[in-house]
């Protein structure tokens, strides 16, 4: 039998630490797989005939799901400008959960107090701290912005090939650009009844 497996004899003291043990390699296997990830896009060695992205070819090449592969790309760059979080997450100290709550929020200048919260706290209270810390930033950033700067147009294809546009612009123009848009849709429609 390997050290690993257990028995129905195995005492409950030994189960729960072989657990934890394996909970502490998990993540710094993970910080290290994440750091392959992220030197992998850094490089472009996703880029190949109909791969959209890094984290289309990890869905891809690894068996993630979309929404799980752009996660992982995600905390992978964000991991490169974050060294004590990633050095916590390396010894294990950090489990993923706890990662990728606080790579949307951490900075140079935060990250050693965020380290040392999420060291202590569990990854729930990890994720709803950062969640509240994030709500707080965007109240700040809309009371200190005009409407003119949250204007925005983007647009990008997603992991499937579809294009994506997102706008935001004050109702009176998102009246009109509407308007325009149906304008060419019913254009186009009854020129292909005629």
């Amino acid at each position: 039998m390997r050290s690993n497996e257990t028995t129905d004899e195995t005492p409950m003291a030994e189960l729960a630490a072989a657990i934890t043990t394996g909970a502490v390699r998990l993540a710094a296997a993970t910080a290290s797989w994440l750091r392959l990830v992220a030197e992998f896009d850094r490089r472009g060695g996703w880029h190949g005939v109909g791969i959209l992205s890094c984290a289309h070819w990890l869905a891809w090449q690894c068996g993630l799901g979309p929404g799980a592969a752009r996660e992982h790309v995600r905390v992978a760059r964000a991991l490169t400008g974050l060294p004590r979080i990633e050095a916590a997450f390396a010894a294990g100290r950090l489990s993923y959960s706890k990662v990728r709550a606080l790579t949307r929020i951490a900075a140079p200048d935060c990250e050693a107090e965020l380290v040392e919260f999420a060291l202590t706290a569990t990854a729930s209270q990890t994720e709803r701290f950062c969640r509240q810390w994030r709500r707080a930033d965007d109240a700040v950033a809309g009371d200190a912005t005009r409407a003119e700067d949250l204007q925005s147009f983007r647009h990008w294809y997603d992991d499937d090939g579809f294009l994506t546009v997102t706008i935001r612009v004050p109702g009176v123009q998102g009246a009109a650009f509407l308007s325009a848009v149906e304008g060419r849709a019913e254009r186009d429609a009854r020129r292909e009844r005629a």
